[in-house]
């Protein structure tokens, strides 16, 4: 089996994972970036076990979002209060959005297992199943996160237009 060098890795996955951390940190552009270059760092040190997994990205994937979810922990502890609502931009992935800004703060306003949840599943469009596994928990979690993230964001934004949701679950 040919395996990728981890530099074609990086390069080539670098700006999804960067889009998904940035939605999952909370709009925090430098969070996203920071989650995502610590991630790629522990999987250089890792490459020859990565590398022969059966899906790296899936497992690269899950130590960003471990990152992302580790930011809050580390501000928490030194009792700083991250902005989360400060909206950088980070380019494609979701131009389909008329207000990228107005969404970056809605899902701000979740906590970070919450934002993760609804990322990997509309944003990366993953079944609970994987999620879970990404996450560390049961898909029965999942879906409770989803739906008390989901009626979060209704009561935050009663005018979002509820079209293009998922009712798989």
């Amino acid at each position: 089996m040919d395996r990728p060098s981890f530099e074609d890795f990086a390069v080539g996955l670098s700006g999804a994972f960067t889009r998904e951390a940035y939605l999952i940190c909370g709009g925090d552009r430098a969070a996203a970036e920071d989650a995502v270059q610590e991630a790629l760092t522990k999987a250089f040190v890792k490459w020859g076990h990565i590398s022969r997994l059966d899906n790296p990205r899936a497992y690269v994937r899950r130590m960003v979002i471990n990152e992302c979810l580790t930011l809050r922990r580390r501000w928490r502890r030194r009792n700083e209060s991250p902005d989360f609502t400060q909206a950088g931009q980070v380019g494609g992935g979701y131009e389909s959005v008329d207000d990228r800004q107005a969404l970056s703060q809605l899902l701000a306003r979740l906590g970070p297992r919450q934002r993760a949840v609804l990322v990997l599943r509309y944003f990366c469009d993953m079944p609970d199943e994987h999620i879970a596994e990404v996450l560390g928990c049961s898909p029965a979690t999942v879906r409770s996160q989803t739906s008390r993230a989901l009626a979060s964001l209704r009561r935050s934004a009663p005018t979002l237009k509820h079209e293009g949701t998922r009712h798989d679950t």
